[in-house]
């Protein structure tokens, strides 16, 4: 904690030199109206301070005002000692839903270029003030958090979802691109959305198996399952055959009771973390994710049902701290373990690898008929002869008695087990959306779809159609180009492509898509170019083309400000 206070002295000297001071009256006219203090409303208890979003009726979109007040709000409780940390919340059934392009449409349509510049700079700026933050910050991401709402909310240290969180960067759809800094969080997604599954050995398979129908690992004949194997194994999640079969229960190797199990397991989970492509896909599609889907990505930290809020915020509001893992202890007590639904996007399987195991256990046995017994393949199998199951609970399952060679009451009871290695979502996306270009995106999808039978493409084939073309070929570029930029450097370049992007040098697409999506609201936006093919490679390069000479690059702090993240 002495490093935070050190540095925030050192940071709050140098802001008091004359060539960095900055006064209220330098703003613009638009930051100083009377509505600017209703807009952010201020919340303080012990050493917190809470900036609240209060635009309900615009689910808190955020204007150049607000983002005025914010950043001046943040940097004088940055420089205050008595407070150890910030917490950012919204009004109503939304945390922000993003920039107000609806104002910004109007503004274009009246001229009035240099108040839509002016908001893009100062909302920037914001962005990387948070992002450099000193002091902790946790923001309460419940209901709609979208775009810009993103932003402001992602670069902090804790980020809180609920069960009313829903999550977005539709920004393709309207012609714009994914700003706010979405190039860089996005292209640094973790890649376990979803459970991660990783190729597993055949031995390890066999043992977990045998734990599950109390067979003695030592017992299974042809295999060899050591210590490491099974002590190794983690039981957190595990998915199973449904198939009712009659499954032998052995204690010693010449005893057997025989008794009716609904279940035998299919495999077990372990996470796969590295970088992902899903950035790629959100950025592209607009896909929506909820607060659970935003833990299993790694957008949210801590998730929390909305009616125990108030429990958490009195929490909060009670700590006397600046130390972020007592914060962090504090969000841990209230919060929730939770895991992705089955029909999430993020959890869906589709193509199941099947393999063959025999598992083999004499015995003793009398009054047993000799011959095969086969369980039915439950609803959702597909035998196109790959195995090609519709999820993880189906299965197939073969067993049948043998009899031993001159030993006429011994049996070898043969359990034909079709082991499945379920693909997760995350790696259909990764080998999608990991194309070079999105026309390639759009044949890995097509292919996907044609060879998996999977609604997932589909779906996701039907938001890249509806969206700008242009804007897809930019965003695409934009999320590749800041996996290897830092926050300052990212910033920069989307105020460079927001800029160019409004200035309908070369498209009108903006305007076009925020007027079919939220003011005339015909979903029919008329994109030009209208088709990917039309979009040239001048057309994207002019988004990420330098400044005119009259007109200045965004200008960050950098030297005063290194970003954590």
């Amino acid at each position: 904690m002495q490093s935070f206070k050190a540095l925030s002295t050192l940071r709050r000297s140098l802001r008091f030199l004359p060539h960095h001071c900055r006064s209220f009256s330098a703003l613009p006219n638009y930051a100083q109206t009377d509505d600017l203090q209703n807009q952010v409303l201020v919340e303080g208890r012990a050493k917190s301070r809470a900036a609240i979003l209060n635009r309900p009726f615009a689910l808190n979109a955020l204007t150049a005002s607000m983002a005025v007040r914010l950043e001046k709000l943040y940097e004088s409780w940055e420089e205050n000692p008595d407070i150890g940390f910030v917490i950012m919340k919204g009004s109503g059934k939304a945390f922000c839903s993003g920039g107000d392009v609806v104002t910004l449409y109007h503004l274009l349509n009246e001229g009035k270029v240099e108040d839509c510049k002016k908001f893009f700079g100062i909302l920037y700026k914001f962005i990387y003030l948070l992002g450099t933050y000193v002091k902790p910050h946790v923001a309460i991401l419940d209901g709609i958090t979208m775009g810009g709402g993103a932003g402001i909310s992602l670069p902090g240290m804790f980020r809180v979802a609920t069960d009313k969180t829903i999550f977005a960067t539709p920004e393709t759809q309207m012609g714009f691109h994914p700003d706010a800094g979405a190039s860089f969080y996005l292209s640094r997604l973790p890649g376990y959305l979803g459970p991660g599954y990783r190729d597993t050995a055949r031995s390890r398979h066999v043992l977990h198996v045998a734990q599950k129908l109390k067979l003695n690992p030592q017992r299974l004949l042809d295999f060899d399952t050591g210590p490491t194997e099974r002590d190794g194994i983690d039981t957190t999640q595990t998915f199973y055959f449904r198939v009712p079969w009659p499954v032998a229960s052995s204690k010693t190797l010449l005893s057997i009771s025989i008794q009716t199990r609904p279940f035998i397991a299919l495999m077990v989970p372990e996470p796969k973390i590295q970088h992902s492509l899903a950035g790629e896909y959100l950025a592209l599609t607009g896909e929506k994710l909820n607060g659970v889907e935003m833990i299993a990505c790694g957008l949210a930290t801590h998730y929390s049902l909305n009616a125990r809020l108030a429990w958490v915020e009195e929490r909060l509001g009670k700590l006397i701290t600046d130390d972020p893992s007592i914060i962090e202890t504090s969000l841990s007590q209230f919060g929730d373990l939770v895991y992705t639904d089955k029909s999430s996007v993020l959890h869906s399987f589709q193509l199941i690898i099947c393999e063959q195991v025999c598992l083999r256990e004499a015995f003793n046995v009398t009054n047993v008929s000799r011959g095969s017994e086969s369980s039915d393949i439950p609803p959702g199998y597909i035998n196109d002869g790959r195995y090609r199951i519709s999820r993880p609970e189906a299965g197939k399952l073969q067993s049948k008695f043998r009899p031993v060679r001159n030993q006429p009451t011994q049996f070898v009871y043969e359990h034909n087990i079709e082991f499945c290695s379920p693909q997760p979502r995350i790696e259909t996306i990764d080998r999608c959306f990991g194309q070079d270009t999105v026309e390639e995106i759009f044949d890995a999808l097509e292919n996907e779809a044609a060879s998996s039978y999977d609604e997932w493409c589909t779906s996701a084939l039907k938001k890249l159609k509806e969206a700008s073309p242009l804007s897809l070929k930019v965003s695409l570029r934009s999320i590749q180009e800041g996996r290897f930029q830092s926050l300052d450097r990212c910033l920069t370049r989307e105020y460079r492509m927001s800029l160019n992007g409004i200035s309908k040098r070369v498209s009108n697409d903006f305007c076009e898509g925020v007027r079919a999506r939220l003011v005339d609201k015909d979903y029919a936006p008329k994109w030009d170019p209208p088709s990917l093919e039309q979009v040239t490679k001048d057309m994207v390069d002019c988004y990420f083309s330098p400044l005119s000479e009259f007109e200045p690059e965004l200008d960050l702090p950098t030297a005063l400000r290194e970003p954590f993240i």
